[in-house]
């Protein structure tokens, strides 16, 4: 228990001093990594290729233990009380099963219930961090809490730089636009905006 207690200390102290200017990407370097098996399999899908139920199985396993990870890393507390680097990953991990285990996690990225907490968060990532993965992540947290602009803009980033998941974006805010808040107006100011083109039909 003391151990735990001086690590987590020791990754509050890092937490506090970067946030102070701004999270950061270098932060996430202090963070349980992603298991490199979501990437893996998204850039697959990306490819149009098929993925099993055996891999995605394997996947939400996988995505368990990377649960109980970041539960040990915040001295087993609530996911909603992680330090908010970790709630950021933990969201962008609900965002990438989303698109690989539709089947079961479709309505993840939608639905979390950290999906609110993560914003501003997301929003100083992204002062250093630009990769696309963060950049859809960052949109339905931002349209929940009503930052419209925010996301309308990262939206646009996402559809010049990355359609593929910026047809996730679109697909899942349009789908559930009665249950999320403030997705209608967010959808009506892109409505004039090109359709991003849907990912490719799974091929073997």
């Amino acid at each position: 228990m003391t151990n735990n207690f001086m690590q987590q200390g020791a990754r509050l102290l890092v937490f506090v001093t970067l946030f102070a200017g701004g999270l950061s990407a270098a932060y996430l370097d202090d963070t349980v990594p992603h298991p490199p098996m979501f990437d893996e399999l998204i850039a697959r899908i990306r490819n149009g290729e098929t993925i099993t139920q055996n891999e995605k199985e394997v996947c939400n396993d996988i995505g368990d233990d990377y649960v109980n990870d970041l539960r040990i890393a915040n001295d087993e507390l609530k996911i909603h009380d992680f330090l908010t680097a970790d709630r950021v990953m933990y969201y962008m991990s609900c965002v990438k099963m989303s698109i690989i285990y539709p089947e079961k996690f479709d309505r993840l990225a939608a639905s979390s219930a950290e999906c609110m907490t993560t914003f501003k968060g997301f929003q100083q990532l992204r002062q250093s961090d630009k990769d696309t993965m963060t950049t859809l992540s960052c949109i339905i947290p931002a349209v929940k809490s009503n930052e419209i602009d925010y996301a309308v803009t990262a939206y646009k980033e996402l559809l010049e730089n990355d359609p593929f998941l910026a047809s996730y974006a679109y697909r899942w805010l349009q789908r559930d636009s009665n249950v999320v808040s403030n997705a209608k107006t967010f959808l009506e100011q892109i409505k004039s905006l090109p359709l991003p083109k849907p990912p490719e039909k799974s091929k073997p």
